[in-house]
């Protein structure tokens, strides 16, 4: 994931694995303000369903649809 610093701008990639549920103290390399930063866990979910989405889920909507009618 990317995380960026707040005060320098400065942006570091960071291992989702790196960071607890509660979230993590990082400091920045460049300005060396501190901060806490978290899983986004909406993104992880999303990402992980649009994942498990059938490709032609259009065409499964339509089909369905017709088994209904």
């Amino acid at each position: 994931m990317h995380v960026e610093c707040h005060h320098c701008g400065i942006v570091y990639d960071v291992n989702d694995r790196d960071i607890p549920l509660s979230g993590r103290e990082v400091q920045c390399n460049e300005c060396k303000k501190i901060w806490i930063i978290k899983k986004d866990i909406k993104q992880k979910f999303l990402k992980d369903y649009e994942s498990s989405i059938p490709i032609n889920t259009e065409d499964l909507i339509t089909k369905a649809e017709k088994s209904i009618e």
